[in-house]
This record gives C-alpha cells, structure tokens and sequence, in this order.
C-alpha cells in the first residue's frame, strides 16, 4: 500500500498539479424540502481544461507503479462519467477529473485496461470503493 514512504514524489506532484488544473470545489448550502434545517456541503467543479497525451500517460504510469487506487466515479450530478484516483492508505483523492477532459483517442474502455487489473481492483477494494467495468453504469 502507498505511504507517505513509498509514494513516488513526482507522480504525487504530477496528480495534484493535474487536478488543481482540471478540478476544484466549490462550498454550497443545501436545504432539504421536507424536514431538517440547512447544511453546507462540497460541489464539485471542472474546469474548460483538458489533459494532453502527455499528461494522461503520467497519470497511468503514476497509476502502474501501484501506489495509488484508480477508479471511474459519477460525476456532474449523475450525468457525466469522471474518475478519481486516490491513496488507499490515506484515503485522500488526490485527482480527479471528467471523461470530457481526456485527450483523444482516451476514453472509459482505453482506461479500464488500467482500472480494471487485478492489483488496482484490490487496492480500490481496501479503499472501500468496487469498480463496474461498465461505462453506463456511472452516466444516466
């Protein structure tokens, strides 16, 4: 598992970097319509920015070196696909990002060969996160 001894600084640096490039959050109140008085809660935000080639293959070579669990999320209130990609051991996320904001010729079945091995599926498992090799299953 990934510590804060093992991880490798620079795709650490790469991942974080990418994600204040493409990502952010924004505070918020929301106020439920039958009972219970308001609360704030965390949105998340994408930037019009997008990953180049470069980029993405830093990420799956950070996502290779087995530091990090990598997995496909929900993402714009249910009608868009992301990612995320966090450490297990901390279970902090620290990158994520749209479907949209893949350079081309990436996409959800490109990054599954990556998601999808078996050493990934365990990490993300330890995160308490199962991954559905199904595209549909994270876009309405």
């Amino acid at each position: 598992m990934a510590t804060l001894r093992t991880v490798n600084i620079k795709d650490l640096e790469l991942l974080l970097k990418l994600d204040g490039k493409l990502h952010g959050t924004q505070k918020s109140t929301f106020t439920p319509n039958i009972s219970g008085g308001p609360f704030e809660v965390s949105i998340d935000t994408y930037t019009g920015a997008s990953m180049n080639a470069r980029e993405i293959q830093g990420v799956l070579k950070a996502v290779e070196n087995g530091d990090f669990a990598f997995y496909p999320i929900n993402t714009s209130m249910g009608f868009a696909v992301g990612f995320q990609i966090a450490n297990p051991d901390t279970r902090e996320v620290l990158l994520t990002f749209k479907e949209s904001q893949l350079p081309k010729n990436y996409d959800f079945k490109k990054l599954s060969e990556y998601f999808m091995q078996l050493e990934n599926l365990e990490r993300a498992k330890s995160f308490g996160v199962s991954i559905v090799n199904n595209r549909d299953h994270y876009d309405y």
